[in-house]
């Protein structure tokens, strides 16, 4: 099916982190023929860019049959980007950028490594407020740290474990792991071979149109609640009730022991001149270099140095490994 989608403004791409770091699959959100997601969103050219529609106000959406799979058409003088946006819940930004640490654990950050210690603080601190951490997942890093654990390994192990939407015993897994030998790019593969590919649920036709119009319930709110359900083999519309009912993805997430807090899609912002260009001189597809830029995004890293990474054969996971040692190193 394709969508004809004419902007009057700038086309948004929402480049969904936990969707690309699970092979790039393609949401939208209202369901038209029953297959699953269609109708709000479309990949171009194949690849993992979404069309936000509806986040500019003025869209006009035409739906036409087509078995060719055509690429969005749009007018000539549209300028496309990607927009960035914080993950943390909204409503709690602020209280989270609060972070408070007992002087019982600061003493042990000091005592395990004395000439690292402003940097571990501030590593910690950022952590616990860019990642919106819940107090519970505070408190259990807190006990890793008295058990004898490195605070840059836990750190390592969880910003890995909430990019991939997984649960705070992974964290423990993989710190224990660490400990005992393993290396970073090793145990991050043998993560992705444990948790395969995250793909969108099917739902019946017009189910999705009907829960958007529940009040309070976004398009992220399907996806996260898709994400977790699926991670934990628990019905969606159990993990959705719970979000329905107000209650925060950070609360919500954190019954279910998943670490993620998030309660809006992080999205990074190119220019689409900037990715053809890209393509042109790497030699890479066009996914590969919009993960680049999302995973430098995520990182704090350079995008164009990622995509240097890519063309030599890096993985995501050896990405990851060296991104995330040389921050909490």
């Amino acid at each position: 099916m394709r969508k004809s989608i004419y902007f009057k403004a700038v086309l948004v791409v929402v480049l969904m982190a936990f969707v690309l770091e699970a092979g790039l699959m393609a949401y939208s959100m209202i369901n038209r023929d029953g297959r699953g997601w269609s109708g709000m969103s479309r990949i171009l050219s194949g690849q993992g860019i979404l069309l936000a529609a509806d986040t500019l106000a003025e869209t006009n959406i035409d739906e036409a049959a087509d078995t060719n799979g055509d690429s969005t058409s749009t007018s000539e003088d549209t300028t496309l980007s990607v927009d960035t946006a914080a993950s943390s819940d909204t409503a709690t930004s602020t209280a989270s950028s609060v972070v408070t640490i007992s002087a019982e654990v600061l003493e042990l950050i000091r005592t395990s490594d004395p000439a690292a210690y402003d940097k571990n603080v501030a590593n910690y601190k950022e952590l616990l407020s860019e990642l919106n951490v819940h107090e519970r997942y505070q408190s259990e890093m807190e006990n890793m740290l008295k058990a004898g654990k490195k605070l840059p390994d836990i750190l390592i192990a969880y910003s890995f474990v909430n990019d991939s939407f997984g649960t705070i015993d992974e964290v423990k897994s993989l710190v224990d792991a660490k400990e005992a030998g393993g290396n970073w790019r090793a145990l991050f593969d043998g993560y992705r071979e444990s948790n395969p590919d995250f793909t969108p649920q099917s739902f019946e036709s017009g189910y999705l149109e009907e829960l958007l119009k529940t009040e309070g319930i976004t398009k992220d709110d399907v996806m996260i609640a898709d994400r977790a359900a699926q991670k934990l083999s628990v019905p969606f519309t159990e993990v959705m009730q719970k979000r329905i009912g107000l209650k925060t993805w950070k609360d919500i997430n954190a019954e279910y022991g998943i670490v993620n807090g998030q309660m809006e899609l992080p999205n990074v912002e190119v220019a689409p001149e900037k990715v053809e260009a890209l393509v042109k001189s790497s030699g890479l597809t066009e996914q590969n270099v919009i993960q680049a830029f999302v995973i430098a995004y995520k990182l704090d890293a350079d995008a164009e140095t990622i995509i240097g990474k890519f063309r030599s054969g890096y993985t995501k996971t050896r990405i990851y490994a060296e991104c995330l040692e040389s921050k909490y190193k």
